[in-house]
């Protein structure tokens, strides 16, 4: 298994966010209480995070995985959970979500 909590701190087992300079940006706030990160506007349409798996987790191997995402949703957006291997020879997998409020 791999995880990450994102806050003022990532803990991070396996599975990292990657902070780009262009995209992915993101800023540490505090959202009822609970540490967290908050995606910045990055000249684009949407908001992007990125995260890599640890190699020897998924490489080179068919794997199931499950994800789990806890995200604080204060509007009528959606996020979408997309998947991109480095094997062009796979499909990539994308779903969407919408917030319940």
């Amino acid at each position: 298994m791999v995880s990450v909590t994102l806050g003022a701190t990532n803990t991070e087992e396996g599975l990292r966010q990657i902070r780009s300079k262009s995209v992915g940006l993101t800023e540490v706030t505090s959202l009822e209480g609970c540490s967290c990160r908050l995606m910045l506007n990055n000249g684009l349409t949407a908001r992007l995070m990125y995260f890599n798996v640890r190699n020897d987790f998924i490489y080179a191997k068919a794997t199931k995985a499950v994800v789990t995402v806890d995200y604080f949703d204060s509007g009528t957006r959606w996020f979408r959970l997309d998947y991109d291997s480095s094997d062009s020879t796979l499909p990539e997998e994308r779903r969407s979500f919408k917030g319940t409020t």
